[in-house]
């Protein structure tokens, strides 16, 4: 069994950071793990640790650009953390104002519908 979690550099726990942040990776484990964290594309490795201890931190700053990482250790479930922003607005102007237009009548859409049931 492993728990892992991660903070930022004052030692905060976040699962958000910004693109060039170092991200610190904490860990409590029965015994010896291995981790990995996957880049946004889910197969290339950005980071790998092995034999470590079974407790621990390590720091790291995400290079493959925005997007959600994977920490996978030993004995845990997948852990994900996010780098950057998810969603842009694209630049052009009518499309991106359509779009912000779309998702705010549709969040409005199902709110209402759930209301009204």
């Amino acid at each position: 069994m492993c728990n892992i979690w991660t903070t930022d550099a004052d030692g905060d726990p976040s699962v958000k950071f910004d693109y060039g942040e170092t991200v610190y990776v904490h860990w409590e484990a029965d015994g010896m793990v291995n981790m990995a964290i996957y880049a946004p594309d889910g197969v290339n490795i950005e980071q790998e640790w092995t034999s470590l201890p079974s407790s621990g931190v390590n720091s790291l700053a995400p290079s493959h650009g925005y997007g959600i990482y994977e920490i996978r250790c030993t004995g845990a479930e997948p852990m994900y953390i996010a780098i950057g922003t998810f969603f842009v607005i694209p630049e052009l102007p009518l499309y991106g104002s359509l779009l912000a237009l779309v998702t705010m009548l549709g969040t409005f859409l199902i709110i209402r519908k759930h209301r009204i049931r």
